[in-house]
């Protein structure tokens, strides 16, 4: 690469200095590419998520995929408590391929996936903002040392990094006939990215949410096709989530908020549900980023990884917003250090929520600019 070039072209700059902190931070954190295998992770306390997703998928084609980790993971070769990892057939099907890794493999193949893929989030961010490249890298260090970055870096949860990439590109290259298709997968691994499909509806881009919904359909239908995997036994998955998975202490759904009161849970996430539709209704050309939001304040379980759905949403809104605003709104991510422990999810809840508002109550902030002679004929704007 001719770096002289590539510091001319503030996006190619971006990309060299965000995958340099990347793995400096991903050193750091896990030791890796010294380190090749989670014992780092694991002798902190840090249970990365591929592996009792790995777990569950070995289960699917020849076990149990429901039983409580506590029971399952010793099984697999590590001693760890928690109940029933929630999740669709469809998810399962979509983690087979983890078996295939050698587990010697496994940590390097999946780092390496990750931070491609926080890469590539980072472009899109840009590509549906529009942003100025520069602005985008001068608060790049400050995305960098988030907790949603840390997380997925730490936990290695690749396929909640694959469902946010999947749906901003489903979202930049919306009129393509092929991101539909993209929009279902991530549904089928996570199942809060169906208010986003509800909103790509209300934003008249109904191909694409159509073809969403059958490609989510035709993946659980398979999905319900392993050995170890059965209808009934997902859904209670999902009705029956235990303590230790809500009331984590970094979950920043409106669930976790409530729940102290008595309020269940599916409860919480209706009422987000609908009063996210019913704003999308009333603001069509907002459809899309309002139901973003809104997805992640619905889902039962929001972990800081999802969050990096929203950042072309704060992109745009930050762009319009006084600066004392944009710092107070973003605080909450990027300073989440100094947030005590046990109100960590509860401070990123209220940076969603108000997040959500802005979006609601002011139009222009998600507006994205006009460009004039762009070369590229494919939709950048925010539907």
């Amino acid at each position: 690469m001719n770096i002289g070039r590539a510091t001319a072209n503030p996006t190619a700059l971006g990309v060299i200095l965000t995958f340099g902190l990347l793995l400096v931070i991903t050193y750091v954190l896990t030791g890796f590419p010294t380190s090749t295998d989670y014992d780092q992770l694991l002798s902190r306390g840090v249970f990365p998520d591929v592996l009792h997703e790995r777990a569950t998928a070995w289960e699917a084609l020849w076990g149990d995929p429901y039983r409580p980790l506590s029971e399952m993971m010793p099984d697999h070769g590590y001693e760890v408590t928690g109940s029933v990892a929630p999740r669709p057939p469809s998810a399962l099907l979509l983690q087979t391929p983890l078996v295939l890794i050698p587990r010697a493999a496994l940590m390097p193949t999946v780092l390496v996936a990750i931070l491609a893929l926080l890469v590539w989030i980072g472009w899109l961010v840009q590509a549906i903002s529009r942003v100025e490249p520069w602005k985008l890298l001068v608060a790049t260090p400050l995305v960098l040392i988030s907790l949603p970055v840390f997380s997925s870096i730490s936990y290695s949860p690749l396929f909640a990094v694959l469902t946010v990439a999947l749906i901003l590109i489903s979202w930049r290259y919306q009129d393509r006939g092929w991101a539909g298709v993209l929009l279902g997968v991530a549904m089928g691994l996570r199942l809060w990215p169906g208010l986003i499909v509800i909103g790509f509806w209300i934003a008249g881009k109904r191909r694409l949410a159509l073809t969403a919904s059958i490609s989510f359909v035709v993946l659980t239908v398979l999905g319900l096709l392993l050995p170890g995997v059965d209808l009934e036994s997902s859904i209670s998955s999902f009705t029956h989530v235990t303590d230790d998975w809500l009331n984590n202490n970094t979950n920043s759904s409106l669930a976790l908020v409530l729940w102290p009161y008595g309020i269940p849970p599916v409860v919480a996430t209706a009422l987000v549900a609908l009063i996210g539709v019913i704003a999308a209704f009333r603001n069509r050309e907002r459809a899309v980023p309002i139901t973003i939001v809104a997805a992640l304040i619905a889902s039962p379980l929001s972990w800081p990884t999802y969050a990096l759905v929203v950042l072309p949403v704060a992109a745009l809104c930050v762009r319009r917003l006084p600066r004392l605003a944009a710092i107070a709104i973003s605080a909450p991510l990027a300073m989440w250090s100094l947030v005590p422990t046990k109100w960590i999810g509860h401070a990123h809840f209220m940076a969603l929520a108000a997040l959500f508002v802005l979006v609601v109550s002011r139009p222009r902030l998600v507006a994205a600019p006009s460009v004039s002679g762009a070369s590229d004929p494919s939709p950048h704007v925010a539907t």
